[in-house]
């Protein structure tokens, strides 16, 4: 049991320390926002940015950026992964 809660408490001590950065989640939501495929879409996420703002929320072992509405990035151990949220009528 004490070995179990030494790997969890290492894991969250590296996962602390290589949590992306602010600049580094920004550069993953605008390559996420230039890789959509449909142009309309990637200029609503710009524009929505734009004018709802942009935001980081650190979470001490994973990070989240969020453009508008429209694009939310996830970042731990210095990997980000990015979504597209659609409404939920669109498909």
């Amino acid at each position: 049991m004490r070995f179990l809660i030494f790997i969890v408490l290492v894991a969250a001590v590296a996962a602390y320390f290589t949590r992306p950065d602010r600049d580094a989640m920004s550069a993953a939501a605008n390559h996420y926002i230039g890789s959509l495929n449909n142009p309309l879409e990637a200029a609503g996420a710009q524009i929505g940015g734009a004018i709802e703002g942009r935001s980081y929320d650190d979470y001490y072992v994973l990070t989240r950026y969020t453009v508008g509405n429209d694009v939310t990035c996830w970042g731990a151990f210095k990997q980000v992964t990015c979504s597209h949220n659609k409404p939920s009528d669109q498909k």
